[in-house]
């Protein structure tokens, strides 16, 4: 989707804090995962793990290790150590030992977190995005049935956004890049029907 990028290869530790190994098996096996492990890389530089003692594992794994830790979800971890995600300090303080061992081991933490009920904004305090060096959002288009917004913000960089387009087929799910004039053009005719829509309303009053 992004390209390919050459890195130095490190471990990856993948903790599932809310789903089971059933579910988790079905999703790497729906995102076509492991044939991409396979062919790109060292399996065993990747492991999953589950539940908090997992996530206890992760806190050891980003101390002793230059890899990347993926707990996730964010609101399963925050809840489990009687945190409030809506609270700045509470937030705060989840995220200063991971920023700790990250820095001191070169490590990286990615951690996916869910977006309000809007479907543009990260649920809970400003501080969680505070927190991070970058954060990739996606939510659905507002007018163009289909197609996902993925969204990026960092640090160190200007913020960007491309269209996507999830699909699915024999069971696996892909993307597709989307062109950002087709994603207008569709927009706009969605607009257009919508406000007809509303004139002939209007009209029946």
């Amino acid at each position: 989707l992004f390209g390919h990028f050459r890195t130095q290869k490190r471990p990856v530790l993948y903790t599932a804090i809310e789903d089971g190994e059933e579910r988790v098996a079905r999703r790497l096996k729906m995102l076509g995962a492991l044939e991409r492990l396979d062919n790109d890389f060292d399996r065993s530089m990747f492991r999953v793990n589950f539940g908090m003692e997992g996530y206890s594992e992760g806190l050891e794994f980003i101390q002793h290790e230059q890899g990347l830790w993926i707990p996730d979800p964010l609101s399963e971890a925050v809840a489990a150590a009687n945190l409030d995600e809506n609270k700045m300090g509470d937030m705060t303080r989840f995220f200063k030992p991971i920023r700790d061992a990250n820095q001191a081991s070169k490590s990286a933490t990615a951690i996916p977190h869910h977006m309000r009920k809007a479907g543009d904004v990260m649920r809970g305090s400003t501080a969680i995005a505070a927190a991070g060096d970058g954060w990739l959002e996606l939510f659905p288009h507002k007018t163009v049935q289909g197609v996902m917004v993925v969204k990026w913000t960092t640090r160190d960089s200007d913020p960007g956004q491309i269209h996507v387009k999830m699909n699915f087929e024999n069971g696996r799910m892909s993307f597709d890049m989307v062109n950002d004039a087709e994603v207008d053009e569709k927009s706009t005719e969605v607009m257009q029907a919508v406000r007809e829509v509303l004139a002939e309303s209007d009209e029946g009053i």
